[in-house]
């Protein structure tokens, strides 16, 4: 038996790649289940395995756990109705394999599963108690609803049908939904950027239909940049600051209650802020940098001290390969930047994943969160064991364009 070539005995029960999925008897599974534990993993492609344990009930076995797998195995709407089979939990929910499954097939007509499966996901409970799901399932979850709601929510309010007000509905409850579960800077973030979306989309009418009862939970996530900015810079996390900024000042209430909370916190906490946190903030408020913060010294660990570290480590990385004594320096200053400033590269360049303003630094002028992109460029981190903060982040390009770029 090939790997292409699976028995004729049990493919009649699984169907061929992409097919749809039929419900099978307890006989018929029984059947799969001694195929599968007698089966040699090695004769079998791993779309064909995806799809058999799917079938059988079965946990997905880690070498064809991955989105391009499940890509291959399942149509979008089979990955979506079965959206809780093929999610790890382990103490909390990681879905994002099947949720990049789907979005490589999204399309008009399986935009509505997918959104009904992003509902399931985040509402699920388990003994009246809701289900944690993982940091990297949630900012996938809205990642995927922006992609969503950009493919079927027309871009003038004239053009909106019942359905389009009823998907904008389901998805402006879900980011309320989510980020009053999740109060974290990207969280946060990425959740306003999703509802203020569709408030642009829909028209300020609609959308004040659409909130229904939630207008509380509106408001509490159009201030939640002013809530959370405070302890972002106490902790010096820049990049989560500019990312709560750049949501904040695409809604009017955001972006007052974020300059309050600015003020407020420069005049309480000034002096004790992280140098850089207090840069960052004077700058974002239009004020000049006092004298006596631009000529204090600078601790080894500070962040300019870090972002001159980044920068070395970039660019002898960037030199490693014109020969052996440019790679013996990118590797001595590797060790350095590790061991005495906590500094290392993250992010394999030609790897691809979703858009993340968090972590990601686009070559093209702008790229919606959630769009598919390629590493060019890895990125720069600190971290203790217990916190991660990013310095330099990632450079990457749409997938398309760097597709086309490849050379033939």
């Amino acid at each position: 038996m090939t790997d292409e070539q699976p028995s004729s005995e049990w493919r009649a029960l699984v169907g061929e790649l992409k097919d749809p999925l039929r419900r099978l008897g307890k006989a018929e599974k029984q059947r799969l289940k001694h195929y599968l534990k007698e089966a040699d993993p090695t004769s079998l492609d791993a779309a064909w395995i995806a799809r058999l344990s799917v079938a059988v009930g079965a946990p997905v076995p880690t070498a064809a756990y991955n989105a391009a797998v499940i890509s291959r195995a399942f149509r979008a709407g089979d990955v979506a109705r079965r959206i809780e089979k093929l999610c790890v939990i382990d103490r909390i929910v990681e879905a994002r394999v099947p949720l990049q499954a789907m979005i490589q097939q999204l399309d008009r007509e399986n935009a509505d599963l997918l959104l009904s499966a992003l509902t399931r996901l985040t509402g699920q409970k388990n003994r009246g108690a809701a289900i944690k799901l993982g940091s990297e399932t949630v900012t996938e979850v809205l990642q995927t609803a922006m992609r969503v709601a950009d493919l079927v929510i027309p871009r003038s309010s004239a053009g909106q049908t019942s359905k389009n007000a009823q998907t904008a509905r389901r998805l402006i409850n879900l980011g309320l939904g989510v980020a009053a579960q999740y109060d974290a800077p990207l969280v946060c973030g990425l959740a306003l950027e999703l509802v203020s979306f569709l408030k642009r989309r829909v028209g300020s009418s609609e959308f004040d239909r659409a909130l229904g009862k939630n207008h509380a939970k509106w408001s509490h996530l159009a201030s939640s940049p002013a809530r959370l900015i405070t302890g972002v810079l106490e902790q010096g996390c820049l990049h989560d600051a500019e990312f709560l900024a750049s949501c904040a000042m695409a809604v009017e209430e955001s972006r007052a209650s974020l300059e309050a909370a600015l003020r407020e916190g420069l005049a309480a906490k000034g002096a004790t802020l992280p140098l850089g946190s207090r840069l960052w903030a004077e700058s974002l408020l239009g004020h000049r940098v006092p004298a006596e913060i631009q000529g204090r010294n600078l601790e080894a660990t500070s962040d300019v001290n870090l972002d001159r570290m980044a920068t070395m480590l970039l660019a002898a990385w960037d030199a490693k390969d014109e020969g052996r004594k440019s790679q013996h320096v990118f590797q001595i200053l590797s060790g350095i930047c590790r061991t005495g400033f906590k500094l290392s590269l993250a992010g394999e360049p030609g790897e691809t994943s979703p858009f993340n303003p968090a972590t990601h630094q686009s070559i093209e002028p702008s790229i919606r969160s959630g769009v598919i992109v390629r590493i060019a460029r890895p990125r720069v981190q600190w971290s203790d064991g217990l916190a991660t903060r990013i310095i330099i982040r990632s450079l990457v390009a749409p997938l398309e364009r760097a597709d086309d770029s490849d050379p033939a």
